[in-house]
């Protein structure tokens, strides 16, 4: 699926007040959750839900302190601008203000002041979360790490809950690849709850464009080589376009030919560090030299399959 199909199956998604689950899977790095919150950000339709909440599961240790992250973190939508089209940064949740507010400040001034009811209290603020939370669009991401104190049978229920209670639309962002023992729990309780699954591929010249900018050095030179070896990783090219401005700063002077042999040897030995596999073969254990000298070795020697020719003494 591409990534404009992609980007209008999340559009039509959150230009809808209709309670549903999305599900989005896709490898590390492959920008899942700067494409969400992009469009999340330059939204400007009229059917969607007026408020939205994005969380993280990492870090969440039970699906009641989940259930209070997503309540504190909840905000209008669609995102409120200033005259000039600027975000507006609203760093209080959606209850500043009125009955809302007032109960939120008593239970946790409660929570801090009672050395041994504050956890009734927090109790009683994870049972208030589960009535505030309504009709609004939830993104849970980083499913994959779950902390130990939450299973999988536990946050599918409460995505369930969310959808089905609460009228709320769900959308969970996670590495299906990283689900480890949890996948098998997920497929069972994604079959009754999530109503969609996206893929979340890029190609590696949608990588290009996102993680190599324009004004990247040497980007000529290397954007045809993370094409061909199928680096579709936004954050390995990122650190290939560090790379090339680190390269650049050696070799200014030198001529075309040598920039090109080198920005090319940063792109193969990125793609051999980072994408493990997309280089058909890695430095000889054996070869007399060793660390960075064989690397850039092994990696100017691939670099000749890319087109770049041998340069001698008077190209330096």
């Amino acid at each position: 699926m591409t990534r404009a199909v992609i980007e209008s199956v999340i559009n039509e998604f959150l230009d809808s007040t209709k309670p549903e689950v999305l599900a989005i899977s896709g490898k590390w790095g492959v920008g899942k959750t700067f494409t969400l919150q992009s469009l999340v950000q330059s939204y400007a339709g009229e059917g969607s839900l007026g408020r939205y909440s994005y969380v993280s599961a990492f870090g969440a240790k039970s699906i009641g302190d989940l259930r209070s992250m997503i309540l504190i973190k909840t905000r209008r939508f669609p995102v409120q601008r200033d005259k000039l089209g600027k975000i507006v940064d609203e760093t209080e949740h959606v209850f500043s203000k009125g009955r809302g507010h007032a109960i939120w400040r008593t239970i946790t001034t409660l929570s801090e002041k009672i050395p041994y009811g504050g956890k009734q209290v927090t109790v009683l603020l994870e049972t208030i979360a589960v009535s505030l939370i309504n009709k609004t669009i939830i993104i849970i991401d980083d499913i994959e790490r779950l902390g130990s104190g939450i299973a999988m049978d536990e946050l599918m229920g409460l995505v369930s809950e969310l959808k089905v209670e609460s009228q709320c639309k769900i959308i969970l962002l996670f590495n299906e690849a990283q689900l480890g023992e949890r996948a098998k729990q997920y497929e069972q309780a994604s079959e009754k709850v999530v109503d969609k699954k996206l893929a979340f591929l890029t190609t590696a010249t949608e990588a290009v464009e996102l993680g190599l900018p324009a004004d990247t050095p040497l980007r000529d030179f290397a954007a045809p080589c993370i094409e061909t070896l199928g680096i579709n990783n936004i954050r390995t090219v990122q650190k290939i376009a560090n790379g090339l401005r680190t390269v650049q700063s050696v070799i200014p002077n030198c001529t075309d030919a040598v920039k090109q042999q080198a920005a090319i040897a940063v792109a193969v030995f990125a793609g051999a560090l980072y994408e493990g596999g997309l280089v058909s073969r890695r430095p000889n254990k054996s070869s007399a030299t060793t660390g960075t000298q064989s690397l850039w070795v092994w990696a100017r020697t691939r670099s000749w399959r890319f087109g770049a020719r041998n340069c001698t003494d008077a190209d330096f």
